[in-house]
C-alpha cells in the first residue's frame, strides 16, 4: 500500500501559503474597506474539535469551513468540513493524492485542489464541496508556470498565483478548464497569500504586516501588523475579512499548546499595551517559534511588552543584505544602541564585546530561578570571568566519528597523527564517501579551523604560520579531481575504507544510528585540529541581555521561557536540549525499547533519487532485543542494497556520548568570505602552479585587506 501525504513539504510553500477564507456576498465582503495598521483589534477565541497537527489549508464557504487531513491509516488526504456555529467535524470523502499542495472553496458549492500524483506529476481538480467528487481536472506540465496558491477570486471563480519562469509571482484567473490565463497582477516577492480576495482586494501576509493587495492596479495597503496585537504570523490564517471583523484560524503547535481555535478580531480604540514597559529585541533571523513565544509574553506578562527589532526585515536578503545586517547590529552594539535583548548567533567577536562590559550577567537571574537548570559544559562555554553572557535553548555538535579500531579511542588528533593512520591504512579514504580531493580536505579543515588563522575578537590573521602551512601541504598531497560515489553509511559502515565521517549531531536517534553503523566501535574523534578540540558547538537561538538593560527582571521573565523543558519539548527538534532535566531525560528515553512491536522503517536513497517509505513499518519478531529503528539503504531502483536494525543506546554508548557533551569547550565560528579567500588562492597551489610560500603571502594580504574593510 502506497503512503499519502495529505500536504506538501515547506519547499512547496517557500513564498506563498495557500490557506484561504471565502467571499460570501453579503456576509463576509461587508464594510471592506482597509483600516490604518496602527489599529488595534480586540480578541475573542473558540477552541476546534481540529487536530492543529492534521490540519491543512482551512477555507470558509459561508458559514462552513472545509479543510484537509491524513486519513485513518495515511492512505490518502480526508476532507472534513464543519458549520462554523458548532458541531463535529464530518468526513466528506478519502481524497486520494500523494500530495494536496492547495485548496480554495468557492460560494457555487464547488471548490479547487492542487494535487499531486506519487510521481510527482501536479494536477488542478474542481471539486464537489459536498461530496468531494472530482467535476473536473487539468494535468500540469513542465511546460507550465509552477501554481504556488489557490486564490477564491470571486463567488464562483477561482484563480491561481503562478511563479513565473523569471520568477515573477502572478495572479492568473482560471479558466472553465482549469488553465491558467492572462495574468491580471503582479504579486510583491515575499507575499504569502491566505487565498482570500474580498471586493478585489487580495489578502495576506507581508513581513509582519496583514496587508491588501488591488488585483487591478497592484497597489497596496497595510491593514494590520500582526505582533502589535500579539498575533504570530506563523500560525494563523485568514477565512474571513471585513472592517468591523477579521475571522483568523489558529493552528498553535508547540510551547502555546496544541490547539486549533476560530480568533475573531474587531476593532477597538483601547492599547492595553500602553501600561506596559517595553522591551527590545534585536535578530537578523526570527523563527517561528520565537515569534510564537513574542506574542504569548505578550498576551500574557502583566508588566512587560517586547518590541521586535528587525535587522533583516526582507523576504529573499541577499548576501549583501546579510553582511549590512551584521554590520548594522554591530554597529549598534560598539555605540551603545544595542536592544534590551539579542539573539546573537556565530560570527560575532561576543569575547571581545563581552571585555567592553556590554553584556548582562545572566547567571545571577539562572541560579536564582529554582526551575532551571543548564547542562554544566554549554554553561561554562558561555561562561567567562565568571559571568554567563549567552544561553540558547538548544544546539548540536559538529563533529567526526569514526571506527576506533582504525583510528583509535582518544577524542582529538592532529594532521601528523591522520598522515600517520593513513599511511597504515594505504587505499583508505580520509571521509566517508570516497569524496577525498584537495579542495574538499582544505575546504573540511577550514570549515573547523579557521579560528586558529583568524582571532575573531582582535582581528589578528596567521596565515602564514607553520600550522597553516602544514594544511596546504597535506591538502596538496591529494588529487585535484575525484568522482566521488555518493551513499550514505549503513550497517557495517566501520569497516568501509575511510578513516572519519563528518556530521553535524542534532538528534538522540542519530546516536543510535551511528553506533548500529559502526558496529559499536564507533569513537567521537572530532576534526584534525592543532591540538584543541575537535567537536563544536553550534547554539541554536542564542540569547544575550545588555548590560544597560534597565529593566533586567522583566528582560529574564523572557529569556527564561527559552529554557524551560515545556519550550524545549516542543521546538527542540533537530537539536540536542540545554535544559539539564529535560537532557537527561531525552537520554533515558534513547536507551529503551518502543512500547510498539511496529518499528519504523526509514529508508535512505543512496543515489540521490526520491527516498520513499513503507507505511507498515518493519515488524521485529526476534525474541533478542527490539530496535528502535530499521535503516534500508536503497538505490535509484528501489533495490535494497544493506538493513541495519538501530538499537537502543546501551549505558557504555549513552557514557559515551555524555563524555562528548561534556568535553565541548569551543563553538563554532565560521567566515564564508574569508574561507572563499584561502579556497581561491589555494587552487594555483593544488594545481601545482605557486609554492606554499606565495600562497601563504597572497591570503595573507588578500585577508587583511578583508579583515580591514570589515572594521
Amino acid at each position: 500500500m502506497k503512503k499519502y501525504i495529505v500536504f506538501a513539504v515547506a519547499a512547496a510553500m517557500i513564498l506563498l501559503t495557500s490557506c484561504k477564507g471565502v467571499q460570501p456576498e453579503n456576509s463576509n465582503t461587508t464594510d471592506s474597506g482597509t483600516p490604518n495598521s496602527t489599529q488595534h483589534w480586540s480578541q475573542t477565541e473558540t477552541e476546534l474539535p481540529i487536530d492543529p497537527m492534521k490540519a491543512a489549508y482551512p477555507k470558509l464557504a459561508g458559514e462552513t469551513l472545509y479543510w484537509f487531513e491524513g486519513n485513518a491509516d495515511n492512505s490518502a488526504a480526508l476532507m472534513l468540513s464543519m458549520p462554523l456555529n458548532g458541531g463535529e467535524p464530518m468526513p466528506i470523502a478519502d481524497f486520494e493524492a500523494y500530495l494536496v499542495m492547495g485548496f480554495t472553496a468557492l460560494d457555487n458549492g464547488t471548490g479547487v485542489v492542487l494535487i499531486a500524483d506519487e510521481n510527482m506529476n501536479a494536477s488542478l481538480a474542481e471539486i464537489d464541496l459536498t461530496t468531494g467528487e472530482r467535476i473536473i481536472s487539468a494535468a500540469l506540465t513542465a511546460s507550465d508556470d509552477a501554481v504556488i496558491a489557490l486564490v477564491n477570486l470571486t463567488q464562483d471563480k477561482a484563480a491561481a498565483i503562478v511563479q513565473s519562469k523569471s520568477g515573477d509571482l502572478l495572479l492568473k484567473p482560471l479558466d472553465e478548464k482549469l488553465k491558467p490565463g492572462g495574468s491580471i497582477a503582479k504579486m510583491p516577492q515575499g507575499f504569502k497569500t491566505n487565498g482570500l480576495c474580498v471586493d478585489g482586494k487580495l489578502l495576506g501576509v507581508l513581513q509582519d504586516e496583514l496587508v491588501a493587495i488591488d488585483t487591478e492596479f497592484g497597489n497596496q495597503t497595510s491593514i494590520l501588523t500582526w505582533m502589535d496585537n500579539d498575533l504570530n504570523r506563523d500560525a494563523v490564517q485568514i477565512l474571513r475579512y471585513s472592517q468591523s471583523e477579521i475571522l483568523l484560524f489558529s493552528a498553535a503547535i508547540g510551547y502555546t499548546g496544541d490547539t486549533a481555535k476560530l480568533i475573531t478580531l474587531t476593532p477597538s480604540s483601547e492599547l492595553d499595551q500602553t501600561e506596559k514597559i517595553i522591551l527590545t529585541f534585536g535578530s537578523r533571523s526570527i523563527s517561528a517559534d520565537v515569534r510564537a513565544v513574542i506574542a504569548e509574553f505578550n498576551r500574557t506578562d502583566p508588566d512587560y511588552r517586547i518590541e521586535i527589532v528587525d535587522y533583516l526585515p526582507m523576504v529573499n536578503p541577499t548576501d549583501e543584505d546579510r553582511q549590512t545586517a551584521i554590520s548594522k547590529i554591530n554597529v549598534d552594539i560598539i555605540t551603545g544602541n544595542m536592544p534590551d535583548i539579542m539573539q546573537l548567533g556565530g560570527g560575532y567577536p561576543t569575547d571581545k564585546y563581552f571585555d567592553m562590559g556590554i553584556f548582562a550577567d545572566l547567571g545571577s537571574f539562572l541560579d536564582s530561578d529554582e526551575g532551571i537548570e543548564l547542562l554544566p559544559a554549554i554553561k561554562n562555554l558561555w561562561t567567562k570571568n565568571g559571568v554567563l553572557f549567552k544561553v540558547s535553548p538548544g544546539f548540536s555538535i559538529w563533529t567526526a566519528v569514526g571506527n576506533s579500531d582504525i583510528i583509535g579511542n582518544t577524542p582529538t588528533w592532529n594532521l601528523a597523527q591522520v598522515k600517520t593512520i593513513m599511511e597504515q591504512h594505504p587505499g583508505y579514504d580520509l571521509f566517508q564517501g570516497n569524496t577525498d580531493t584537495g579542495y574538499m580536505v582544505l575546504a573540511y579543515y577550514l570549515t573547523f579551523n579557521i579560528a586558529s588563522f583568524y582571532e575573531i575578537n582582535s582581528g589578528t590573521l596567521s596565515f602564514s604560520s607553520e600550522e597553516f602551512r602544514s594544511a596546504l601541504a597535506f591538502a596538496s598531497s591529494f588529487p585535484t579531481n575525484k568522482n566521488p560515489e555518493l551513499f550514505i553509511p549503513y550497517k557495517g559502515v566501520g569497516d568501509e575504507n575511510f578513516l572519519m565521517y563528518p556530521l553535524e549531531l542534532r538528534e538522540f536517534n542519530t546516536i543510535s544510528m551511528l553506533n548500529s553503523f559502526f558496529d559499536a566501535k564507533m569513537v567521537y574523534k572530532g576534526f584534525p585540529t592543532g591540538g584543541l578540540s575537535g567537536s563544536f558547538v553550534i547554539a541554536t537561538d542564542p540569547f544575550v541581555m545588555n548590560a544597560n538593560c534597565a529593566h533586567k527582571e522583566g528582560a529574564w521573565r523572557f529569556i527564561r521561557r527559552f529554557l524551560l523543558k515545556e519550550y524545549q519539548a516542543s521546538t527542540t527538534e533537530g537539536c540536542f536540549p540545554t535544559n539539564l532535566n529535560y537532557f537527561n531525560e531525552k537520554l533515558s528515553e534513547a536507551m529503551k525499547a518502543p512500547d510498539s512491536s511496529i518499528i519504523p522503517h526509514v529508508y535512505v536513497d543512496i543515489s540521490n533519487a526520491a527516498n520513499y517509505e513503507d507505511p507498515n513499518g518493519y515488524i521485529w519478531e526476534s525474541e533478542g532485543e527490539k530496535p528502535i529503528l530499521f535503516v534500508t539503504a536503497i538505490d535509484s531502483h528501489g533495490t535494497v542494497v544493506s538493513e541495519a536494525p538501530v538499537f537502543p543506546l546501551t549505558q557504555e554508548q549513552a557514557d559515551a556520548f555524555t563524555a562528548l557533551v561534556n568535553s565541548l569547550d569551543r563553538e563554532y565560528i565560521s567566515d564564508d568570505v574569508l574561507q572563499s579567500i584561502v579556497i581561491e588562492e589555494a587552487a594555483s597551489l593544488l594545481e601545482g602552479q605557486k609554492s606554499i610560500d606565495d600562497v601563504c603571502k597572497i591570503i595573507q594580504n588578500r585577508a587583511e585587506i578583508y579583515i580591514n574593510e570589515k572594521k
